[in-house]
């Protein structure tokens, strides 16, 4: 397994780095475009409050001016991230696609790397166990093989029982095995292979 890993090492540390690239993008996105919003409200309540209790025409004004001042800075930077956002939206597919093929992708390695070392997971060692009856082995085999059947809707025993149990323990979004590519989910949420060294660390206790 340590001369297996050695020879991919490069191309799972590439998929990695895509894989969590593309996530922080969309995530830092999001962030931005929440704090111009929230900045908006701010700047608008503050204006809606003034012009309510207005008493005096300098009142008036300054209502006046905020408005405007949230509509020019906030509230436009507000409006351009959100068209930004827009057109990152009409390419949400792409890069969901994206984060799930790389993900299935950096499965494949793994299960590879199971099968030529030790032919199948059952002869690999259980290094830990996860929702109760599956080992680390079961878990990757099984979800390399739903990333590349679920289009089909055509998975074995062992798939289903192993997501029926993913679904069990860890609830939403493994529910939706039948319907997507859960390739990412896994890869996060179960395994935690954020990097190469967790990843490497995780398939050389197989021995």
């Amino acid at each position: 397994m340590h001369r297996y890993l050695e020879e991919v090492k490069f191309a799972a540390s590439e998929l990695l780095k895509g894989i969590w690239w593309e996530k922080e993008r969309l995530y830092q996105l999001d962030s931005e475009i929440q704090q111009h919003e929230q900045a908006a409200r701010v700047g608008y309540q503050q204006a809606s409050f003034a012009a309510l209790n207005a008493e005096s025409p300098d009142d008036v004004a300054f209502s006046a001016g905020r408005y405007w001042e949230a509509y020019f800075g906030d509230d436009k930077k507000r409006h351009y991230k959100t068209i930004e956002r827009q057109e990152l939206h009409e390419a949400h597919e792409a890069h969901t696609f994206s984060i799930g093929a790389l993900s299935a992708a950096l499965l494949q390695l793994a299960r590879q790397g199971i099968s030529i070392v030790h032919g199948t997971p059952d002869n690999a060692n259980c290094v830990r166990t996860i929702a109760v009856n599956w080992c680390l082995p079961d878990i990757i085999w099984a979800a390399r093989n739903q990333a590349m059947h679920w289009e089909d809707g055509k998975f074995d025993d062992e798939v289903e029982a192993v997501f029926a149990d993913l679904n069990k323990h860890f609830g939403s979004p493994f529910d939706e095995f039948r319907a997507r590519n859960m390739a990412f989910e896994v890869v996060d949420q179960i395994l935690g292979w954020k990097d190469w060294e967790t990843l490497s660390a995780d398939l050389e206790e197989l021995v």
